[in-house]
């Protein structure tokens, strides 16, 4: 289907008129239950108050809306763009990504009073991990504490952060656990699957990872190196679906894990 619509479809055409045209109405007859907004995207205040990724920003951008309700709970996740301007005088104009990817949103049917946050081990030397911790401390302000889980396999691919671990544990369960550590293996083998990131063809693009938090009812899931639809414009069809396909498979990903939650 995308590749006879993308056929009938003007190459010299905008990529908004081709996500307004071409992609809202395909999208619509396969996510029926999601509304799609191309020229909108989550607001500063959902990133916010999502904790995964503190610290300050400059430039906030975005795209790619989808917003609905799946199996009772209220869903919104869009593209996003966040950097900081360098504080480096010798590279004044250089901008610094602190979020580029997917967020998530999600109002869940159940009252949950605290808060967690869930994110991948970045470096494994302990003592690079200490000043790491110690710059994020300062320069970002993340003062909640890092716990173990007592799950160590979940331990060893994730860090827990949580001022109340045993309030914690009665919402982050071991089924909750398995099921971030399964998405992260789906992600990898999207990876695998599609080569080719819709992000950032360069070889330097980063491994697509995943965060989770909670926020009292509010789950977020912040998903790095991967866009919706950043599909190219040239004469490779063939290419082009395969982009598609990829922005499809992660969509339902998304919704796969929420309604699993």
């Amino acid at each position: 289907m995308f590749y006879a619509l993308a056929l009938m479809f003007n190459s010299s055409a905008s990529r908004i008129d081709y996500k307004q045209i071409f992609l809202t109405p395909v999208l619509a007859q396969l996510f029926p239950l999601l509304h799609y907004k191309p020229l909108d995207y989550l607001t500063m205040k959902v990133y916010d108050k999502s904790n995964l990724f503190p610290g300050t920003y400059d430039n906030f951008f975005g795209d790619d809306l989808f917003t609905g309700t799946v199996e009772g709970r209220q869903l919104s996740f869009s593209d996003l763009e966040v950097t900081r301007h360098s504080r480096n005088n010798a590279n004044w104009n250089y901008n610094t990504i602190i979020f580029k990817g997917i967020l998530v949103e999600v109002t869940l049917p159940e009252m949950y009073e605290g808060g967690f946050v869930v994110e991948p081990h970045t470096v494994s030397e302990p003592s690079k991990l200490l000043i790491v911790k110690a710059i994020r401390k300062l320069q970002h302000h993340r003062t909640i504490p890092l716990v173990d889980s007592g799950n160590s396999t979940f331990d060893s691919s994730f860090q827990l952060l949580t001022h109340d671990l045993g309030e914690t544990m009665q919402h982050l369960t071991e089924k909750r656990m398995d099921l971030i550590l399964e998405l992260a293996r789906e992600f990898e083998n999207l990876c695998l699957k599609y080569p080719q990131n819709d992000l950032d063809p360069e070889p330097k693009a980063g491994k697509i990872t995943i965060a989770v938090s909670t926020n009292k009812n509010q789950l977020y899931l912040g998903i790095r190196n991967i866009h919706l639809f950043d599909l190219p414009f040239d004469s490779d069809l063939t290419h082009s679906e395969v982009l598609f396909q990829k922005s499809v498979e992660t969509i339902r990903l998304i919704q796969q894990f929420v309604t699993s939650w």
